[in-house]
């Protein structure tokens, strides 16, 4: 449930969870029994950086080693075949050395 800040003009403010249908509605001051309006406010929130600008940033950093001269590091693409094929056993996997 959200918290909803209200304001009595006696008493002050105070906050209140109530469900988002009641939280529309004016409520009664839990001090004076008045009836209290809800104050709107900023929200505070943290943004974090986005996908976008995190690989901006790794793109930018890429541009600067390769202009730096540090070796670049390459990926080696991966194979869609077994090392062993299926039907081809390891080496002495009878047990006695043989094939």
């Amino acid at each position: 449930m959200p918290l909803y800040e209200f304001s009595c003009d006696s008493c002050g403010s105070f906050d209140r969870r109530l469900t988002f249908e009641s939280g529309r509605l004016a409520q009664a001051c839990p001090t004076c029994d008045r009836i209290a309006t809800r104050v709107y406010s900023a929200t505070y929130f943290r943004a974090e950086r986005s996908t976008v600008e995190v690989a901006h940033a790794n793109e930018l950093e890429r541009h600067k080693r390769a202009r730096s001269g540090e070796p670049r590091l390459e990926r080696r693409p991966v194979s869609s075949e077994p090392a062993v094929p299926a039907w081809q056993p390891l080496h002495g996997a009878r047990g006695d050395g043989r094939v």
